[in-house]
């Protein structure tokens, strides 16, 4: 069974100033960039652990970027900024379709990503789970 690691997650940009992101709260830090970690959660009622990486680009309030999974599952993330807290969008393309949603919170200097998600996959069917992601 693939399990759907979709992170992102996950994902982060802050604010904006002259058309770039200030990064958290003001900060001078950008969360554009590689992030790298763990994600916990279950996948039609079993449960799996895997790492995730991720690469994101954050523009005027919006993040978007790309996701890897050591289980093998990949795809895309999209999100909007509201302070330190970011609502996104996950698209798992490989190695099926799923959609899933969440919400993750970023330290003032932007190295470390918190969040859950949630969504369905053919897959593996519901998912729920968390995740904490470093910049690498």
């Amino acid at each position: 069974m693939w399990k759907t690691g979709v992170v992102l997650v996950i994902a982060a940009a802050l604010g904006a100033c002259d058309g770039y992101s200030t990064g958290p709260d003001g900060g001078d830090g950008s969360l554009s960039g590689a992030y790298a970690g763990e994600v916990d959660g279950t996948a039609a009622g079993d449960p799996f652990t895997l790492t995730a990486t991720f690469t994101l680009t954050e523009y005027l309030g919006t993040v978007t970027g790309t996701f890897t999974t050591d289980s093998g599952t990949a795809g895309t993330v999209s999100g909007t900024v509201s302070g330190s807290t970011v609502s996104f969008s996950i698209d798992q393309t490989i190695p099926c379709a799923g959609t899933f949603t969440g919400t993750a919170s970023s330290t003032s200097s932007g190295d470390r990503l918190t969040g859950m998600y949630s969504g369905t996959s053919p897959c593996t069917g519901p998912v729920t789970a968390s995740f904490v992601v470093d910049r690498s």
